[in-house]
């Protein structure tokens, strides 16, 4: 069986988006192959089903399997800016200022960072080059669920 759609899944393995190769756009690089019949099962299981690293599992299943999804971090933007002292909120302004068209409004449109997604890298590396990478860390530090 070909694998002709691809998943993006959450860190507890479930699915946040999926795409098709008939699509013509390239899948996220953190999208997992799966087949049609997987496809299939998945959409109409909803969230009573989650990816377990190799294969769809009831969601009450205990956490993936070593190998499966690297645990996916989420950092609200809002609170990146409230950790931030003023000082620093001036600076990151400046580097959005900087920023292509494109990637103000990625971020602009976004509610939050994804530790498995290309803007979280620009930020991290733009944040690191202009605070160091202790000081990036406590910024970029994992939301609280809530």
């Amino acid at each position: 069986m070909e694998n002709d759609f691809f998943a993006v899944v959450d860190s507890a393995g479930f699915a946040v988006s999926f795409h098709s190769a008939d699509a013509g756009a390239a899948p996220p690089p953190t999208a997992i192959p799966i087949t049609r019949e997987v496809w299939q099962d998945w959409i109409t299981a909803g969230r009573k089903k989650r990816w377990d690293g190799t294969k769809l599992v009831p969601a009450g299943t205990s956490s993936p399997t070593p190998g499966g999804p690297a645990q996916v971090r989420r950092i609200y933007k809002a609170d990146i800016w409230r950790r931030a002292t003023e000082e620093e909120a001036a600076v990151m302004d400046n580097l959005m200022k900087a920023a292509t068209p494109k990637w103000r409004w990625i971020w602009a449109d976004s509610m939050y960072l994804q530790s498995d997604d290309e803007a979280f890298s620009r930020v991290e590396s733009a944040l690191k080059t202009a605070f160091g990478e202790k000081r990036t860390a406590e910024l970029l530090a994992t939301s609280a669920q809530t």
